[in-house]
């Protein structure tokens, strides 16, 4: 298109004749031309088949004008005769193109439009231009960032901090950091602040099953992996031992102190129904406890919570599932249960209890876990710590303004407004069996009344924010202090009559726990508060407290503890029999179990971490069981689900620690004779010969044993060393012998178990048990109380009686737990093997005790086991010297998969397993819970009472209604005397 100037178009204009032509398109063919006439003052366009000059006048005759126009055109066509053409060529096929737009084909001419929209040209360029904008910032180098720089302004830290770098090249930056997998780290200060700490609490919660006390414990203590076998089906993360060194000082606060832990991981199942259906809700109860049990009539009465066994009786025999606790209650025309179980649990159990409940619509079942918190303390200072920190709500005068406001009424101040003499009355119990517990643990017990609570006493009662009273510093609790300051809360003229209400509590209501959790005050403002007194006069002081005091429901749980386990003698004892351990019996893990409504967990906790109560794990807690010898639950319940997956993933651990290990920094389990350190193997104790049988194969062993001993063998062959079971004994100097030799010219000569070990070397391959193969096998744990008792009795009194054979008879696999306790030195660990004496070590034993020159029971050190063979070794050795050209590569075939057991049996008879062992800070020495069958247990008694000194060495000597046994540790070949005896839970 040709530019005009002012002065020209004028001229053109003064003239009509004139037409203007500018020439659009040319081809060899035709051209396209635009004319514009002055007089019609119209546009049209013309479609020729002759080509067209680019300027045409009628009046052919050339101007200044023309001349001017082609110098400029010219000029413009060299400065452009580098730039792309901007008017290309049209075939004669696309030039139907134009005739297309056209209405009649005929017509050559054509009106333009005087407005043109560019918005609709330019909407289809518009992703066009995008895609060129974005290219034209991309970096299309190989080089980062930092590499553009010069070198003179290059800095390491411009590799961490996008800000060093100029700003042109920090978007860049960003892009490169975003593709590397690097996250844009913010400031410590932002992500410190309130909001982004409470989203990033919420959302990792529900992802990980964080407790309420989590954030405290996780700077604190050594925290569960949700990817641990151990802990994965528990759906929290919960702490396990705290990181300083505080082992003694937990074992010290659970025995002076007070210990706390936050137990709010197990689940809790709530069971509701109308109350005349009080009958089939019991009825339920029972179909989930074990046969011939009952329910206590005083948690009928909801006095007390009451632990039970939870049996699936869908199956025979019934399949143990788990330990669980039951509390009753009855709030007006409902009657609620609540189940609290270990979170392992919850699957079985629910689905177990929906089975039951079947049809009957009207029990309705729920999982209210989320909405209660539950907190242990243990120890003798328990009952003071709590009551500095639970001060109960005040009702003595009057009402307070905070409950009768109708600003502030909620279920909580409602229920309080109606029921204010049975807040009395709770509050009064409370303060009463606070001082009589501890009174009874710090004085003589004549002055006392002693179990005035009993085991499992529900007491709810009504407290104020524990935060209101938080103490500056931590320090301990006085009960002087203390009882002066609730003086105002418990009324003095009360008259204790009528205890109905005594176990009312608002808690039972869902509607009262949600309401008391959302009217939870932020710490923030509680703090606020609290300053604010401080420069206040101490009338005035109370006013803001009352503004913001809130009454809190809990309940609280009474646990009894343990009998305090005996100390065994390991000195001399005189002639009048007095035991080592003085005074009355005690009982140890005393203590209460603390219910709250849920948020409310880090206002109660930090209190009771003030009031100087030491936090444990659940090491501190599994440890406090050991302490007493009591089974914890899952490593103690090996016959149920839960204990079996906890052993295979104990077994995996070990496992794959012992193998990570090069050969020579860790303990050969062949030459040890330990056939299963990884974990107990419950089906080997059923598939040996009979106990009878063992023995006596043993006795023969220990004689041919020392025969052999003293021949001589010139043979030149790999040596085998034999370490003598005594070294104090004047049994002959045992020397090397060759294997081959010991199998050839004595193979007449071995019998019992050595002999089955060396006939499995030579002839048949290695029998390595296999990990699917222990799932098949049902462990039946015997715990019917009346049987065990009976059992112990008839051991003790009459132990060849027909009517243990029967009981024999009718628990063919049956298992007992049993108290270990060493008689002198050692400490059992978990996996270790109980074994049955032979007749060799208890002569030793009695000659080791009656010895002149010794120190009586504490020199009595046990048997030793003989150094055995690797036939490992010896099956790669065969393979070796074989004349196969591949000798190693069969063999590494063949132990691709790592085993979990050794194919080498020790020669004493293993009769059990030890599950929980270590050394005990209560007895002194070691002690632990394991298993044993029950036909060994009655064989073992059977040769104690045959051997009179035995008897009397064990009843008289030890104090111990128990059986003498064997011990070894998985890494050791010594032996230990032990004393076992039959647990019953009572």
């Amino acid at each position: 298109m040709k530019k005009i100037s002012c002065k020209n178009r004028k001229k053109l204009q003064k003239s009509n004749k004139h037409r203007f032509f500018c020439k659009i398109g040319t081809n060899d063919s035709a051209s396209v031309t635009l004319e514009h006439s002055n007089e019609l003052e119209s546009t049209t366009i013309k479609i020729s088949k002759d080509q067209l000059p680019i300027i045409k006048q009628e009046n052919e005759k050339k101007t200044s004008f023309d001349d001017k126009s082609d110098s400029r055109f010219r000029k413009w066509k060299k400065r452009m005769r580098f730039q792309p053409k901007n008017i290309t060529t049209v075939e004669e096929v696309q030039h139907d193109y134009y005739k297309k737009l056209l209405a009649n084909s005929d017509v050559t001419e054509v009106e333009l439009p005087r407005v043109i929209s560019v918005m609709e040209h330019a909407n289809p360029a518009a992703n066009e231009v995008q895609s060129m904008i974005s290219a034209i910032k991309q970096h299309s180098g190989n080089k980062t960032a930092l590499q553009i720089l010069p070198r003179h302004m290059r800095r390491r830290s411009a590799a961490h901090n996008v800000k060093r770098l100029p700003r042109r090249l920090r978007e860049l930056a960003q892009q490169q950091g975003a593709q590397n997998g690097e996250n844009t780290k913010v400031c410590r200060r932002k992500r410190r602040r309130n909001i982004n700490l409470q989203n990033e609490y919420n959302k990792r919660t529900g992802k990980s099953g964080w407790l309420e006390t989590h954030m405290w414990h996780a700077k604190r203590f050594h925290m569960t992996d949700t990817n641990d076998p151990l802990y994965s089906e528990w759906g929290h993360r919960v702490a396990i031992h705290p990181n300083d060194k505080s082992f003694r000082a937990c074992y010290r606060a659970t025995a002076n102190h007070c210990l706390l832990q936050d137990i709010s991981f197990n689940k809790c199942i709530q069971m509701s129904c109308d109350l005349d259906k009080q009958g089939e809700i019991f009825c339920i109860i029972k179909a989930l406890m074990a046969l011939n049990s009952n329910i206590p009539v005083k948690v009928k009465n909801g006095e007390c919570e009451h632990h039970i066994l939870i049996y699936d009786k869908r199956s025979e025999p019934p399949q143990l599932i788990g330990p669980a606790s039951i509390m009753y209650h009855q709030q007006g025309q409902e009657q609620i249960i609540w189940l609290r179980i270990h979170p392992t649990l919850l699957k079985k159990t629910n689905n177990l209890i929906c089975f039951l409940v079947g049809n009957m619509s009207f029990i309705s079942v729920r999982d209210v876990s989320s909405e209660l918190l539950r907190f242990r303390l243990t120890g003798p200072k328990s009952s003071v710590t709590l009551l500095s920190v639970l001060r109960p709500f005040n009702t003595k005068d009057e009402v307070s303004d905070s409950i009768t406001s109708p600003s502030t009424q909620s279920v909580v101040n409602k229920w309080i407004v109606e029921h204010l003499e049975k807040v009395a009355l709770q509050n009064h119990s409370f303060v009463t069996m606070m001082t009589a517990c501890h009174k009874q643990q710090f004085h003589k017990a004549d002055k006392y009344k002693s179990g005035e609570v009993e085991e499992g006493q529900i007491i709810p009662f009504i407290v104020n924010d524990p935060r209101l009273t938080l103490p500056i510093q931590k320090s301990p609790a006085k009960l002087k202090d203390l009882i002066s300051d609730t003086v105002d809360c418990v009324p003095t003229d009360l008259v204790l009559n009528d205890k109905s209400g005594v176990t009312s509590s608002p808690l039972w209501n869902s509607d009262a726990r949600n309401n008391i959790s959302n009217l939870r005050l932020p710490d923030s403002m509680v703090s606020t508060r609290k300053n604010e007194t401080k420069f206040e006069s101490s009338e005035d002081a109370k006013k803001p407290f009352k503004s913001i005091s809130q009454p809190i429901p809990v309940i609280l749980i009474r646990r009894s503890g343990f009998n305090k386990p005996k100390l065994l003698p390991t000195k001399n004892i005189a002639e009048d029999g007095k035991t080592a351990q003085s005074g009355e019996e005690t009982y140890f893990a005393q203590g209460w179990d603390l219910i709250i409504p849920a948020r409310w967990a880090t206002a109660f906790w930090i209190p009771l971490v003030y009031n100087q109560a030491r936090v444990g794990g659940i090491r501190e807690q599994s440890r406090t069981h050991l302490e007493c010898k009591r089974p914890f639950f899952p490593r103690d319940y090996p016959d149920c689900e839960s204990g079996r997956l906890f052993w295979e993933a104990t077994m995996k651990r070990n496992q794959t620690v012992y193998f990570r290990k090069p050969p020579a920094k860790r303990p050969n389990y062949c030459i040890l004779a330990t056939p299963f350190p990884f974990a107990p193997c419950w089906e080997h104790l059923f598939e040996r010969k009979s106990c009878s049988e063992n023995s006596r194969a043993d006795q023969v062993d220990a004689k041919e044993n020392t025969e052999l001993n003293g021949q001589e063998n010139k043979l030149e062959t790999k040596e085998l060393n034999v370490i003598s079971e005594d070294m104090s004994t004047n049994l002959p100097d045992i020397k090397t012998k060759t294997f081959k030799s010991f199998q050839e010219n004595n193979s007449n000569q071995i019998s019992g178990f050595k002999r089955q070990a060396l006939d499995d070397i030579s002839s048949t391959p290695l029998k390595i048990l296999k990990h699917e193969d222990q799932k098949d096998f049902n462990v039946n744990v015997i715990r019917n109380n009346e049987l065990l008792k009976k059992v112990e009795q008839l051991c003790y009194d009459d132990a060849v009686s027909e009517e243990l054979d029967i009981l024999c008879n009718e628990n063919t696999f049956g298992l007992i737990c049993v108290q270990i306790s060493m008689i002198n030195k050692g400490c059992p660990v978990e996996c270790s093997s109980i074994c049955v004496p032979n007749t060799d070590d208890v002569i030793k034993l009695e000659a080791q005790y009656k010895d002149l020159h010794g120190k009586g029971l504490a020199n009595c050190s046990g048997p030793y086991e003989v150094t055995h063979m690797d036939p490992i070794k010896m099956e790669k050795k065969k393979a070796t010297d074989s004349k196969n050209p591949h000798p190693t590569k069969n063999f590494h075939e063949k132990k691709t998969e790592k085993p979990i057991s050794f194919p080498v049996y020790p020669s004493r008879t293993i009769c059990g397993f030890v599950t929980s062992g270590d050394y005990l800070f209560c007895s002194g020495g070691g002690g632990g819970v394991g298993f044993v069958t029950l036909k060994h247990l009655v064989q073992v008694y059977r040769e104690q009472v045959k051997n009179d000194w035995l008897k009397s060495f064990v009843r008289e000597v030890l104090h111990n209604r128990g059986a003498l046994l064997l011990l070894r540790n998985p890494d050791s070949n010594q032996y230990r005397f032990a004393v076992i005896e039959i647990y019953s839970s009572e």
